[in-house]
């Protein structure tokens, strides 16, 4: 089965490159992170044969049809009939995009000025701890105001557009070079790429594209390396990133590089033995633990909200197995341990929708662009994070951009019935 899911995995990103601004499409995406995440890591495993049970062979059936399930998804949305622009997310009119952009960046800006200044008490290594975590919440919508203010640059270069673009490019700056935040770095590439495509009609040379993949891939095993490289925001030691053995790192060439796919084995494992299948408690789990502020309501409530269907504790009560610090379960596995095989759900309805957003893309106005860009990072996430991170993450999306939305017809609305009311007083001087 190993073999088959190579397969279709470069046949997946082959069919996907061979397609003029392919690289974006959610298949090729992908297919990309099998190729350089997800197979080297499985690798490792069958090398080492170190999957318990019968694991491994559920772990492959699971990740060859999750590929398929993800394709036709994006296929049965890319080719529906149905008006793209329809729906309930929020549109507003080109005429707006700057205020939407400014609303957008503020808000951005107050919470990345917020973290700065934050105790240094709250900040562990790269994670934040207190009341900055909700800062840190906040300051992830320089995602959309990223991405609507390069739209806004390659739309028409004025000192405002060049000036917002500047803010939210020194909002990236800490995240990227000071920290190898591997998310951060992602956003920006495939923006900045997305982009070019749809208001510029660039599209990258597939070589190019070939390359990229094949440098993250290397470098994506390395980011505690990378990360030791500099301290207290300082420019990286430039030295020492050339004496890293990236090669090295990789589960090709060292098979115990492979933490993610052995947790996901084990929690297949686990629900192999047990059968206690979650139902989709661990995705509330993620809304609780994203959206309801313990610093605010108080942790007791916070967690009295939440089960105990967290899949390293999980993992640990059935069968002893702790994973590695800082690794993740992966969404092959935390899928799988919601629903069985009906957990492919979690990749089909992403890939469906994103499907639908870039229809929408190709056919709406610039802010109609904004939703495929700001989706992007989420899908990827939910293949080497956890099944529920496309859900999670969006749904900050859809409340944040539909809140602008609101406030841009609240003010257009107020504006025109003052203009209205300013017209019917005029006529009322001239007719008298």
């Amino acid at each position: 089965m190993f073999a088959i899911l190579i397969a279709i995995t470069l046949t997946m990103l082959v069919a996907g490159l061979l397609k003029r601004g392919g690289y974006l499409q959610v298949p090729t995406l992908f297919a990309a992170v099998m190729a350089g995440w997800m197979l080297p890591q499985i690798w490792g495993l069958v090398f080492r044969q170190s999957a318990p049970g019968n694991s491994l062979n559920t772990l492959l059936l699971m990740t060859i049809l999750a590929s398929l399930v993800t394709y036709l998804g994006w296929f049965m949305a890319t080719r529906a009939k149905s008006d793209p622009l329809g729906g309930p997310l929020p549109r507003i009119s080109d005429t707006h995009l700057e205020k939407a952009a400014l609303i957008l960046t503020g808000i951005a800006l107050v919470a990345f000025v917020g973290l700065r200044f934050a105790p240094e008490e709250q900040q562990v290594g790269f994670v934040w701890t207190g009341q900055s975590t909700i800062l840190y919440f906040i300051l992830n919508l320089k995602t959309a105001s990223f991405a609507l203010s390069l739209i806004l640059l390659l739309k028409k270069r004025t000192p405002f557009s060049l000036a917002l673009f500047a803010v939210n490019i020194l909002m990236f700056i800490p995240f990227v070079l000071f920290m190898f935040k591997r998310r951060h770095l992602v956003e920006v590439v495939l923006i900045a790429a997305y982009a070019m495509l749809l208001i510029k009609n660039f599209a990258i040379p597939r070589a190019v594209v070939a390359a990229g993949f094949a440098i993250a891939s290397i470098g994506v095993f390395a980011t505690a390396e990378l990360r030791s490289t500099t301290v207290d925001e300082e420019l990286p030691d430039f030295e020492k990133i050339a004496e890293i053995d990236f090669l090295a790192l990789s589960p090709i060439y060292d098979p115990q590089a492979s933490p993610e796919v052995e947790n996901a084995a084990h929690l297949i494992h686990t629900m192999q033995i047990t059968g206690d299948y979650t139902y989709g408690q661990y995705t509330w789990n993620r809304f609780v633990f994203q959206y309801v502020p313990g610093q605010l309501v108080g942790f007791d409530v916070k967690q009295q909200l939440m089960t105990d269907a967290w899949p390293d504790e999980v993992v640990y009560r059935a069968v002893r197995y702790e994973g590695h610090p800082g690794s993740t379960q992966t969404g092959i596995g935390t899928a799988y341990m919601e629903l069985a095989f009906l957990g492919l759900l979690f990749f089909f309805i992403p890939a469906y929708f994103m499907g639908f957003l870039w229809r929408r893309a190709l056919a709406g106005n610039y802010w109609d662009k904004i939703w495929y860009a700001v989706g992007l990072v989420p899908l990827l996430h939910g293949i080497t994070h956890h099944s529920a991170y496309f859900f999670v993450a969006f749904t900050m999306f859809i409340v944040a951009l539909g809140f602008v939305a609101l406030c841009l017809r609240i003010d257009y609305g107020a504006r025109a019935k003052n203009q209205t009311r300013r017209s019917r007083q005029r006529r009322r001087q001239f007719a008298r």
